[in-house]
Order: C-alpha cells, then sequence, then structure tokens
C-alpha cells in the first residue's frame, strides 16, 4: 500500500551502538515555500547557483539575491519527482519544482545523512511525489564519531570512483576520435574538383508518400513507415516508425529491403540531415516516408557510398548543400552532386577493411567502458551498503553510543518550546 511505504535498507540488524531514528531526528526539512525560481527564469551565469531536481548539480544561475536561502549550513537537496540527492553548499538558490532542501536535526552529520539519502532505496513512482517514503523512512544511526568516520573513508572512495568515471567518460571520445581520423585517412580532408559525383555511381533515389500516421511502431498485421530517428544514430532501428492508416496501402517500391541504404533528407537539425544506415536486416511491414530518402547505386559501391555519406568530408559537404532554418532538407539534385574519391577496386577494398576495423575497434572501446561503468556503479552501490550495515569501518566501543544522542536530542526538544502559530497582528491605524 502506498500509505505505508517507505525506504528500504539492505540489512534490519544494527551493531550494538548503533539505533534507528525517525525523519524528524535525523533530518530538518527547510524547504523555502517562497524564496524559489522557475526554470525559465535561469541564466547561464550568474553569482548564485540555482538548485533544482534534475540530474546536473547545478540547474542554472542567477544574479538575485533576495531569493537565495537563508540557511548558512552545507544541505542536502532531495528531488521530490527524480529522487535525485545532491549535498549542496551556501549560497544558492532553490529551484521551483520539487526541490527539497533537508539540513541535520541535530543527530546526523550532514555528510552521513548524504550517503544515507543514497543508500536508501526508496519507492521508485515514476514522476509522482516521494518525499512522503523518505518521511516514513527509519534511519540508522551510528555513534557521531562513527559517522565521521564512515564519512571519510566514503569521501577517499567516491573520489577514486569519481577518477575511474572520469577515464571511462573519456572513452567514447576517443572511440569516435579513431572513427574520424580512419575515415579522413580512407576518403581525404579536401574535396577535389575532379572527384566524379555521386550521380556518377548511377545514383537512383526514391521517397516515400507524406502522410498522416499513427505515431506509434506498427503491430505484425499493419504497414509504417520510418522516422528519421530510424537512421539518424547510422544504425537502422526498426522500431523507430509510426503506424500508416488502414486505407493508405503503399507501393510495393516503397517496401524497405535488406540493403538498402537509407538516409534523413530532412530534420530540425542539421547535424541530422543527411545520416545514413544500411539496413542489414529486412523489416517485416516498413515503408520509406517523405522524409528518408533510399539510395541505390551501382552493383559494388553501396558499402563505399555508405562510408563516404559518414566520414567528415562527405558530412560537411551535406550539411553545405543542405538548406532551411528551422527545418533543414537536402535535395535530390544536391545530393546527386557531391564528390567523392573513386580509386581502384583494391584500394577501395582496403580502405573499407580499415574502416570497419577500426570502427569494430572502436565499438568494443565504448562496450568495454559501458560494462565497467556498470561495475564501478554496483561496487559504489555495494560500499553504501555496506556502511549502513555498520561493516565499512571498526566500531569503537569508547564512542557514545547512539541512544544517548538520541535521549539528549529528545530531552532537548522536550524542553525547547515550540513556535506558536497564529494570525500576524493588524498594524494599528495612523
Amino acid at each position: 500500500m502506498d500509505d505505508q511505504e517507505r525506504g528500504v535498507w539492505s540489512s534490519v540488524t544494527l551493531p550494538f551502538n548503533w539505533g534507528w531514528c525517525s525523519f524528524e531526528e535525523f533530518f530538518d526539512d527547510i524547504t523555502d515555500g517562497k524564496r524559489k525560481l522557475a526554470e525559465k527564469h535561469y541564466d547561464l551565469d550568474g553569482p548564485f547557483k540555482v538548485i533544482d531536481q534534475g540530474q546536473a548539480l547545478v540547474g542554472g544561475y542567477t544574479s538575485r539575491a533576495e531569493l537565495v536561502h537563508t540557511t548558512e549550513q552545507t544541505v542536502v537537496v532531495f528531488g521530490d519527482h527524480t529522487r535525485c540527492v545532491k549535498l549542496i553548499s551556501p549560497p544558492f538558490v532553490q529551484g521551483a519544482d520539487g526541490v527539497k532542501v533537508l539540513a541535520s536535526a541535530g543527530a546526523a552529520d550532514i555528510r552521513y545523512a548524504y550517503y544515507a539519502l543514497l543508500a536508501v532505496e526508496i519507492p521508485a513512482k515514476g514522476y509522482s511525489r516521494h518525499m512522503k517514503f523518505v518521511r516514513r523512512t527509519v534511519w540508522p544511526l551510528p555513534p557521531l564519531a562513527e559517522q565521521r568516520r564512515i564519512v571519510a573513508k566514503l569521501d577517499a572512495l567516491a573520489a577514486r570512483l569519481a577518477r575511474a568515471r572520469a577515464e571511462l567518460d573519456r572513452v567514447p571520445v576517443l572511440a569516435e576520435r579513431l572513427r574520424r581520423q580512419v575515415m579522413a585517412q580512407v576518403f581525404g580532408q579536401e574535396v577535389q574538383a575532379h572527384w566524379p559525383t555521386l550521380a556518377s555511381l548511377d545514383l537512383m533515389i526514391h521517397a516515400g508518400k507524406n502522410l498522416k500516421c499513427d505515431e506509434r511502431p506498427p503491430l505484425p498485421e499493419e504497414k509504417g513507415v520510418v522516422k528519421v530517428s530510424a537512421v539518424s544514430s547510422e544504425i537502422f532501428r526498426p522500431l523507430e516508425s509510426k503506424t500508416l492508416p488502414e486505407s493508405y496501402c503503399p507501393p510495393e517500391r516503397d517496401r524497405i529491403v535488406a540493403g538498402d541504404l537509407l538516409l534523413a533528407r530532412a530534420s530540425g537539425s542539421l547535424s541530422l540531415v543527411g545520416r545514413v544506415s544500411l539496413v542489414q536486416e529486412e523489416p517485416r511491414n516498413l515503408y520509406l516516408s517523405d522524409k528518408v530518402l533510399r539510395l541505390r547505386v551501382r552493383d559494388g559501391f553501396q558499402e563505399w557510398a555508405f562510408a563516404f555519406l559518414r566520414s567528415p568530408i562527405g558530412r560537411a559537404q551535406v550539411e553545405d548543400a543542405a538548406s532551411g532554418i528551422s527545418m533543414h532538407n537536402i535535395t535530390q539534385g544536391n545530393l546527386a552532386s557531391l564528390r567523392l574519391p573513386l580509386p581502384p577496386d583494391d584500394e577501395r577494398q582496403a580502405g573499407l577493411a580499415l574502416i570497419n576495423s577500426a570502427f569494430a575497434h572502436a565499438d568494443r572501446m565504448e562496450a568495454e567502458a559501458a560494462r565497467a561503468r556498470a561495475l564501478i556503479d554496483r561496487l559504489e552501490a555495494a560500499l553504501l551498503a555496506k556502511a549502513f550495515r555498520g561493516e565499512l569501518v571498526p566500531q569503537d566501543p569508547a564512542d557514545e553510543p547512539a541512544s544517548t544522542l538520541l535521549a539528549r536530542i529528545r530531552t532537548q526538544r522536550a524542553a525547547t518550546p515550540k513556535p506558536k502559530r497564529g494570525r500576524k497582528p493588524k498594524e494599528a491605524a495612523a
């Protein structure tokens, strides 16, 4: 039941001098209901960072000093919709939607509380609100001295993991650089006036029809057309398609078959115009659309044309030939006039072999980096779980037990009168 769900820990058994505490003993919700800034008012720079519930640590910037949060201490920010967790030092401005600002209520070191919120498994409810689950959660509380030892250990481990992630993040950049370098080696870096055009390869271009379609992939018994996104990644993705109306029967010549070279004729993004993919496996029921063209060239040159259109020199020509502002487009005539080198067969085959080898190597680099990144994510989760089972650092019997700390805080709270709430008295008339 939703009204009973709360955060789940990897273990409910705690070390001898730990204890469980409530949200109110662990966190102090100091979210400001008035000082907040909507995303549309973010600036690209400014003296104050804006903290929202997005994945990025900083959502934007502002110069509006009157919106700066009043806290002077480091806080944890929780995304009510996104479940993102951030550790933030002042000064900052609170984002408008779904941002919860949590300070330490006294029992927990704020950095320990930050790691705890990362470690606990909060129920995932899509884009609905999640703060209610955080409030219902009970929190494992070690002695304050042990909290600081846990934080020091996790900080050191987190720094090492961050360095490893940074190295892995470089791999896709290096892989793309390798692809571009081998393409430049095979096709050159400058267009030569004596090069023949694509039209010289007996180029045939065919487009489908512009129809109003159902924006979903077709069922097995239905027919569909491919979207630009089906080819823009340069890997054919048949699920990026939409369903044709039952009343329309597309001509057989529009059917997409294995070996087709498909090209994005138009896109709102210039970098996507002219993107190509080669159909490796024939889809059952997909046809050309008006924005996706089929290119056919002389036998034996299909793979060469495909490689050329992906190369830096091919892409540069496509983007130069494209027209339009909000919607970019390349005409069939401009496509036919693109110039490419046509070396002898043996040189062409050697070039393709070099490209295929380099691309396969780059793909392996990216796949291995992705696997390593997943291992780091699992390692981080395992370290957090270990920390909150009391297994990351040793316990010290000399530490003040958590029960004593909690008892002292509860006594102090009971002795502190709660502020009265009421209407602000009206000022006397002048």
